[in-house]
């Protein structure tokens, strides 16, 4: 449709500054060729268009007695009128039409979800200069919604409108720029972005840019900076900025440890329903860190966030199960929430099951199953399951006795510090199991393990030592 030209109900054609000037003067509200009443005003059409539509949704949204009585007949007719008015206005370049038009299409709202439609009114609202078009147009290139992902036409679009001031664009543009593949990754533009959005009190970009100060990316790490920013989102209530907030007091970053300010910060984000907010404030009450200590009230906060998913929550309510605090002693409970988090791939937990399967706490006794959970844990490398599978091989337990194998998990276990891994291993080489005999390769283990307090090692060097001045003297 050429700009200016707008085609009446009865499909005759004229400029939309003559037919404005009809209606203002009141010069025969009707067609001049063919004598058929003018239509109303585009604005007046979209609005119309617009206010019904806007209706319906609001009606879906509370639920209320008014929708109820609606049969869906009569829901299909509204929508269909609502769609008429805005098409009809978008085909003839209104881009308040074209935008909503847009919308409509992209999330299914009275029409068939459909983002080729979508995307060809964004184009037509964008192309006339609309920073909404541009914006929405920019996304569907981002996400590639029935468009070839492109992030360099994503960012065009975006730029456009966040030239205009869109803040959306602009805290989107940079994410692109944060997050994009090589070829578009930029720190510093999305530095730039995102700061020019976050000024304008976006709060996802208030806490995007404390992110960026946090980890030093496209500017020199600075805590003091991201806890600026971060308090800035999470006083428009930012649920993650409050947690970040909370944990930065917690652990001493940028901020003198406060344990009262962490949990302040904790629970305003707990309160939203953060998960990692409310196993943060469990992890305070059941330390008694910035608040009286409380086992009940630990519970209660792991328990919110165990039944979120919430992996870390459901291995501490495991140990409050395990140890009968806040809560009766239940292995069966204890290995229920430990198998949660465990088939999450939560280290501790799969270690702790297994632990439960070798020694039948809370199930049977099991030493596949214990095998099974070990490994897990120990190929994530957790020394101590390293160890403990180390010791399952040794012994032949839920296993073939394989002292090869033995050795390459004491192995693993004893290059990370484990003192149990590091006497096994000096032993081996000592007797010559899973590995060459080797009394020099034996006291080098024996002394990691006896530097750690192990007086076995000690004894058991002193008769190497002892033993080999012997032979020398023979």
């Amino acid at each position: 449709m050429s700009e200016g030209i707008q085609t009446l109900d009865c499909g005759h054609t004229f400029h939309k500054n003559c037919i404005d000037e009809l209606r203002k003067k009141g010069v025969q509200q009707v067609c001049p060729l063919c004598r058929a009443e003018l239509p109303d005003t585009l604005e007046k059409m979209f609005a119309d268009g617009y206010q019904l539509f806007f209706k319906i949704n609001k009606d879906m949204e509370n639920y209320n007695e008014s929708w109820k009585e609606l049969n869906i007949q009569q829901i299909n007719i509204k929508f269909k009128k609502a769609i008429d008015l805005c098409t009809k206005c978008a085909g003839q370049g209104h881009v308040p039409a074209q935008e909503l038009l847009g919308k409509m299409y992209s999330e299914g709202l009275g029409v068939d979800q459909d983002y080729s439609e979508a995307i060809k009114w964004f184009r037509m609202a964008a192309e006339r200069g609309s920073a909404n078009g541009q914006y929405n147009l920019g996304i569907m290139y981002n996400e590639g919604k029935d468009v070839a992902q492109d992030y360099s036409e994503a960012i065009k679009w975006c730029q456009m409108a966040a030239e205009q001031g869109h803040t959306e664009a602009q805290y989107n543009l940079g994410g692109m720029y944060q997050y994009g593949p090589d070829v578009v990754q930029d720190y510093s533009a999305a530095m730039k972005w995102y700061k020019v959005a976050a000024e304008q009190g976006h709060a996802d970009a208030q806490f995007s840019l404390g992110g960026m100060y946090y980890e030093g990316q496209g500017v020199a790490q600075d805590y003091s900076a991201a806890i600026k920013w971060y308090r800035m989102a999470a006083d428009q209530g930012f649920a993650q900025a409050q947690y970040n907030l909370g944990f930065l007091y917690f652990d001493d970053h940028g901020v003198p440890k406060d344990y009262l300010a962490a949990v302040k910060w904790f629970r305003m984000a707990a309160d939203q329903g953060l998960a990692d907010a409310q196993c943060n404030l469990g992890v305070m009450y059941k330390n008694g860190y910035g608040v009286a200590q409380d086992y009940s009230a630990a519970v209660k906060w792991y328990q919110m966030a165990a039944d979120q998913g919430y992996a870390e929550a459901q291995y501490n309510l495991g140990l409050m199960y395990d140890n009968g605090q806040g809560v009766a002693q239940d292995y069966s409970a204890e290995v229920k929430w430990f198998r949660m988090a465990a088939d999450q791939g939560d280290a501790q937990a799969q270690f702790n099951l297994g632990f439960m399967y070798k020694n039948g706490e809370g199930v049977a006794q099991d030493y596949s199953a214990a095998m099974k959970w070990y490994r897990m844990a120990a190929d994530q490398g957790d020394a101590q399951a390293q160890y403990n599978l180390g010791i399952m091989y040794y012994q032949g337990q839920g296993v073939a006795q394989d002292y090869s194998a033995a050795m390459k998990w004491f192995r693993m276990a004893a290059d990370q510090g484990c003192e149990g891994s590091q006497y096994n291993l000096g032993m081996s080489y000592v007797n010559g199991r899973g590995v060459d005999q080797s009394n020099n390769n034996a006291l080098r283990w024996l002394y990691k393990s006896a530097k750690q307090g192990n007086e076995d090692a000690k004894s058991k060097i002193n008769k190497i030592i002892a033993d080999k001045k012997a032979e020398m003297t023979n």
